[in-house]
């Protein structure tokens, strides 16, 4: 078991306290796939993945090329390492607990849209399937934990800013309904339709060579049209996407804020010196109980609760008060299970 405790382990202990079962080794399993060594290895084995990828898309070997084998071998070699390193996981997070997190749900398509591609050539849609391969390098947000808080952050600043993103689109669909009224005759490259207007206004929108547009209409209409293209512009791209930056800015902000605040708020680790014994009685706090007695004790013994069901575990019975404290700290109490707040 290594490493520190971390409030994913300490979630673990509950989970298995709750569902009232432990797989063989599954704990050992789980500190292994958390372990700093392993996500390291997984980081540098989805960054490798990426690089040949990238180098086949940039090479095109055909079918009966030599280097086409080569391809084909590093491509059996990753899709088995993340196969195994994704039954690890859930071998380790068995059952709910691996369910849980939408990370592994990630991971568990992508491994099994790769699997796919490669033994089911002739599936319908089999060369979309290929396309989702790319999509493994989004596996290291996983590893990385700036990454992760950092895309996490803005996923959950998404909603604050859909009403921006709403009004945006209601000005851009109005002044693409004026477009085709205005300029559908004169040029059907950019205001032909409603969706070529749209997308010739989104070009607008992004300041990509609109001066442009806004001349050649201004030359087969009047120079009145100047008013036209620069009410959008102001409006839109001046107005609205600064509204939208700074929205989304302050819900990034804020999530940021809040994953610090838990982050903060989580329970302390613990030396490496102490974790065994300090991870022997959280995986047992629900069913240890001392007596006034034993908290007298200078060296407390602690007594399973009568009628409670649980495996001996060597080593648990035996805690200074040192110890205790540790436990106490972590936010559990050996009289009455976790505290309050405490829960995982």
């Amino acid at each position: 078991r290594r490493g520190s405790l971390n409030p994913e382990q300490i979630a673990y202990d509950g989970l298995i306290s709750r569902q009232g079962f432990e797989l063989p080794h599954q704990h050992y399993v789980y500190c292994t796939c958390l372990s700093q060594t392993v996500q390291i290895a997984v980081a540098g084995l989805i960054f490798g993945n990426f690089i040949i990828s990238a180098a086949e898309a940039q090479l095109l070997l055909d079918e009966d090329h030599p280097g086409t084998v080569i391809f084909l071998i590093f491509e059996w070699f990753f899709n088995l390492a993340f196969t195994v390193e994704l039954f690890a996981n859930m071998y380790g997070n068995f059952f709910v607990l691996f369910w849980k997190s939408a990370w592994n749900w990630f991971d568990f398509v992508i491994v099994t849209i790769s699997w796919l591609s490669m033994l089911f050539e002739n599936l319908p849609g089999i060369s979309v399937l290929r396309l989702f391969r790319a999509f493994r390098v989004f596996r290291l947000f996983k590893r990385v934990a700036a990454l992760r808080v950092l895309i996490e952050g803005v996923l959950s600043s998404l909603p604050g800013v859909a009403n921006a993103f709403v009004v945006l689109g209601l000005i851009m669909s109005i002044w693409a309904i004026m477009g085709v009224e205005f300029f559908a005759d004169l040029s059907e490259d950019e205001f032909g339709n409603f969706s070529l207007a749209s997308i010739t206004l989104f070009q607008i929108l992004t300041m990509d060579s609109w001066g442009g547009v806004a001349r050649e209409m201004m030359k087969q209409t009047s120079v009145w049209m100047a008013v036209y293209f620069v009410v959008y512009v102001f409006i839109n791209s001046v107005m609205m996407v600064n509204v939208v930056v700074a929205i989304l800015l302050d819900k990034f902000t804020a999530a940021m804020n809040a994953e610090r605040d838990a982050q903060s708020n989580a329970p302390p680790q613990v030396p490496k010196n102490e974790k065994l014994r300090v991870a022997r009685a959280l995986r047992l706090y629900e069913r240890i109980n001392p007596t006034p007695e034993e908290e007298k004790d200078p060296v407390p013994t602690f007594r399973p609760r009568r009628n409670a069901v649980h495996a001996p575990v060597a080593g648990v019975r035996q805690l200074t008060r040192a110890e205790k404290r540790r436990v106490v700290a972590l936010g559990l109490s050996p009289r009455t299970g976790p505290a309050d707040g405490a829960a995982a």
